[in-house]
């Protein structure tokens, strides 16, 4: 067949299986970060509390030092608790400033993530056409195709190792979200069969349609 142009990129055609959590997942995780961070540095400021000093003259409680934690990690920083001695000021450099980063990245983890989801799913995609090779090609995502996929899946087939080719974004993101992998495009299109990688594939299926009566 004859070599075409398709109109959708390379990165645009294929679907990987989505890895998410869930709005309340995705929050819980952050969230949990987040407090991690909070927590550690209080500790580390509390076993250090020698190196540092109060602006009242007081020592350094374990509240004190969950105040620290909270006003550095956010960047405030009043300056009424500073770190005095080398040690505390060396502990602050190489563990506190990394977890402060680690802190507002979590904060902004929906912005980071956006920003990196592109490339992300690019590397995904290039360590996939690397590895593939013996899996099943199912052309389209009908009633009859779906049934055949569940079939497959069922019978041992690892989803990871089943693409679905259809010209639907609907029916790729459908059979996505059942874990296989999803090509965005007419399957007799040759550029889009290499994207399904049909030349290393072990096999193709394909539902005839019903006869018309």
């Amino acid at each position: 067949m004859g070599a075409t142009v398709s109109s959708v990129t390379t990165s645009e055609a294929l679907r990987l299986p989505a890895r998410r959590y869930g709005p309340l997942g995705s929050f819980a995780i952050r969230v949990g970060i987040a407090v991690a961070c909070l927590v550690a540095t209080a500790l580390l400021v509390y076993h250090e509390r020698d190196g540092y000093k109060d602006g009242k003259g007081t020592a350094i409680s374990l509240l004190d030092a969950l105040y620290y934690a909270t006003v550095t990690l956010s960047t405030t920083g009043y300056g009424d608790i500073v770190p005095v001695t080398d040690t505390a000021r060396l502990m602050n450099v190489l563990i506190i400033t990394p977890l402060r980063f680690v802190f507002l990245i979590t904060l902004v983890g929906t912005t980071v993530e956006v920003l990196t989801q592109r490339s992300r799913d690019e590397f995904r995609a290039k360590r996939w056409r690397k590895t593939v090779q013996d899996h099943t090609v199912v052309v389209g995502f009908g009633v009859k195709e779906r049934s055949a996929v569940r079939a497959l899946i069922d019978q041992g087939t690892r989803p990871e190792a089943i693409v679905v080719v259809s010209s639907s974004t609907v029916e790729v993101d459908e059979a996505a979200a059942m874990g296989t992998i999803g090509v965005v495009g007419d399957a007799t299109r040759e550029d889009v069969l290499r994207e399904a990688a049909v030349p290393v594939a072990a096999r193709i299926v394909v539902v005839r349609p019903a006869p018309v009566s």
